[in-house]
């Protein structure tokens, strides 16, 4: 059975590091939104972005849903049927846009917390992390994204956050990790 397994979260609360783990394990592909928005940034020679800057490409990019997650599909070499992991889920609309892209496959959300103190060790200082946390992007994630996850993992480290997500897709009848 192939299927498609995105992952939401806020920034440093190990999305990335949760879907390359499930990738592998599950040998699957791995999209990236980050990524895309990274290569994007650079296509567009922004040389060094900051992550604010990152952000705002991203709100550029996601005003046409379906294009941005096309080309978010194409960069990771998806096919169809292909079992796939798609990391950076941050807008209702790219969560929708996933679903009509995939629609002969299952696509379930993951929305993965860790404790505020991880966080910030992860992404630097409790000043960064907070601007971070407060772009129109992050308050759409927190407050959208997060209510249509089918499955949240609160974890401080990466192993928990895998198994927790392993042992939901087995129990699920999505794979036999």
């Amino acid at each position: 059975m192939s299927y498609v397994i995105a992952i939401s979260g806020m920034p440093g609360a190990g999305k990335t590091t949760l879907g390359k783990a499930l990738a592998k394990r599950l040998n699957a592909k791995f999209a990236s939104f980050g990524e895309y928005v990274r290569a994007e940034a650079n296509r567009l020679g922004l040389g060094d972005p900051s992550r604010a800057d990152l952000q705002n490409l991203g709100l550029n990019l996601i005003k046409d849903p379906l294009k941005f997650c096309r080309g978010v599909l194409d960069a990771s070499g998806y096919q169809r049927g292909d079992i796939l992991i798609v990391d950076g889920i941050r807008h209702i609309s790219a969560l929708e846009a996933l679903r009509s892209t995939v629609n002969d496959q299952e696509v379930k959300l993951i929305y993965v917390e860790s404790p505020r103190e991880v966080r910030i060790a992860r992404l630097g200082n409790s000043e960064s992390t907070a601007k971070v946390d407060t772009h129109p992007v992050e308050s759409e994630t927190e407050l959208h994204v997060k209510a249509a996850a089918d499955l949240l993992i609160t974890a401080a480290n990466p192993e928990d956050a895998l198994e927790a997500a392993l042992d939901w897709l087995k129990g699920s009848g999505y794979t036999n990790p």
